[in-house]
């Protein structure tokens, strides 16, 4: 029946946090989220093959995209611009998100997060996905 403002902040492991309320309003922290869901590639790569792995970005941006493609010398290769990939790594226990840039590796994290919720399903170990924009996202399952 009344309106409400909710803001919203996130911050990291070792934040300190400083809150202060106005007349009536207080602040809580809820769901706090563990250290360990989302970690810099440097952190992770020792993790290769220990433990599962959703690694997002392709060899240019992502030391262990590059372990999981072989340290190609071309960190471009096999990227075209408009289009990014989903592929699984078996004996690494990794799937890897990229694209050509930015839009694209969003794209394709958008398909894989789809997945996740059951909107979406994706077959085989590794799907392309087409980028014309971030609302028309197209997937092609890669032979």
């Amino acid at each position: 029946e009344t309106e409400a403002d909710f803001n919203i902040f996130l911050n990291g492991p070792d934040a300190v946090v400083v809150t202060s309320g106005s007349a009536g309003g207080d602040a809580y922290v809820l769901n706090e989220i563990p250290v360990g869901i989302a970690i810099f590639d440097v952190e992770a790569t020792g993790l290769v093959g220990k433990t599962p792995l959703i690694v997002i970005g392709g060899p240019c941006v992502n030391t262990v995209a590059s372990t999981l493609m072989g340290d190609p010398e071309d960190c471009t290769a096999g990227f075209t611009q408009g289009k990014g990939m989903i592929k699984y790594y078996d004996s690494d226990m990794a799937v890897l998100v990229a694209g050509h840039g930015g839009p694209d590796t969003t794209g394709a994290s958008r398909i894989l997060a789809e997945a996740g919720y059951g909107s979406r399903t994706l077959s085989g170990d590794e799907v392309e996905v087409i980028v014309t924009d971030l609302e028309n996202l197209e997937v092609k399952t890669v032979a």
